[in-house]
């Protein structure tokens, strides 16, 4: 009996029964294989970035602190420093662009990974990188995938 089709019976009064399409099962393979392939794409892209990105030591030189909307008391700020770094003689300025729970002060130095063909384009820290993660995709293929062979059982 399929997995659906027992557990949609057990939660409906009077154990009616749900006939499942097997062309679902073959949309969610269709999904899963979809987002594997994102996935790979942006793994792909990440596993690049740090293989042609560089390293230089930046200088903190301004901290933005932000709350979030829901921490009333203020117990929780997020930081945001603006660091400046040197590539071939030539200063860049970098904010950051996501909120860190690490507190940082003016004038701390930190790693900055950036692009040698564009400096500009750079982030905080020696593993950091500037693509999508793409475990989300990963996770969202294996769930479909599951799910597309739960239908068919």
């Amino acid at each position: 009996m399929k997995l659906i089709t027992v557990l949609y019976a057990m939660s409906m009064p009077g154990g009616g029964t749900l006939e499942v399409s097997p062309s679902v099962s073959f949309l969610c393979l269709g999904v899963a294989a979809a987002c594997l392939g994102v996935g790979l794409y942006w793994a792909n892209r990440r596993r690049e970035w740090l293989q042609h990105s560089a390293i230089a030591q930046g200088t903190v030189v301004d901290v933005l602190k932000k709350h979030a909307r829901d921490d009333q008391r203020g117990l929780n700020p997020f930081y945001f420093p603006k660091v400046t770094f040197n590539v071939n003689g030539k200063r860049f300025e970098k904010q950051a662009e996501e909120g860190t729970e690490q507190a940082f002060n003016v004038g701390e130095v930190v790693p900055v990974r950036y692009n040698p063909e564009n400096p500009g384009e750079a982030v905080f820290g020696p593993e950091s990188v500037p693509v999508q993660n793409p475990n989300v995709f990963f996770i969202a293929s294996c769930l479909s995938l599951l799910l597309g062979a739960a239908i068919l059982l």
